[in-house]
């Protein structure tokens, strides 16, 4: 069965192919900048694990890389308008200690340092002021998370896939017709689930991102 959040990107997919033989204005860009999570908070045991917890885990800081295509319906609703967005960043986890009741904490008081790739794939709507120049915009959206986890001493290699939550706040300055500067906050958040290790946590991702867009139709 779709997951809603797969049913809502489709959706959009079909919404830009609908809008490519329409009046609306279309774009696509690419951005950058840079992600700072919080602590992966809620960690819980699952499957042989199940009842077990552990200390919250801290991440590292990193750049973030991504693009993102979408359109504004015209006439008397160019305010409103619904974007792909793709982004990814690496918030490891830190070296550090740790407490928990989990099995492979037993005699551990300190986790390794270990790799974790994040990547986000969201469906976002969008309303924005229409200006000429000037365009603040707020948008939500739900999509995938992908977490790629390296293996440490308290961790396997693993992978996850879970759906995600996206709020987005920006600005974007056309610096031509049809070219346009954006900077972007934006907070994404999720639980990822870790099934070769067995445990559920809490990850949520402030991240600040500036790029450029090309647009179409406007």
């Amino acid at each position: 069965m779709m997951k809603p959040s797969m049913f809502l990107l489709a959706t959009l997919v079909l919404g830009l192919l609908t809008a490519t033989n329409a009046r609306s204005e279309i774009y696509i860009g690419g951005q950058a900048g840079y992600s700072m999570p919080k602590e992966l908070s809620g960690l819980r045991g699952v499957k042989d694990n199940e009842g077990s917890t552990a200390s919250n885990l801290k991440l590292s800081e990193s750049m973030a890389f991504g693009a993102k295509v979408g359109f504004f319906l015209p006439d008397w609703f160019k305010w409103l308008g619904a974007e792909i967005d793709l982004y990814g960043s690496q918030p490891s986890v830190k070296a550090q200690a740790i407490s928990g009741t989990f099995p492979a904490l037993a005699g551990v008081t300190s986790v390794s340092r270990s790799s974790l790739t994040m990547v986000h794939l969201n469906a976002n709507v969008l309303v924005r002021y229409p200006g000429s120049t000037f365009q603040p915009y707020v948008g939500i959206g739900v999509g995938q998370n992908l977490g790629f986890l390296g293996a440490s001493n308290f961790s396997v290699q693993d992978g996850s896939i879970s759906t995600s939550l996206n709020l987005l706040a920006g600005l974007r300055v056309f610096v031509t017709e049809t070219v346009a500067l954006f900077g972007e906050f934006k907070q994404n958040q999720s639980k990822l689930s870790f099934i070769d290790n067995q445990f559920d946590a809490k990850y949520r991702a402030n991240l600040a991102m500036f790029g450029v867009t090309f647009h179409f139709g406007r």
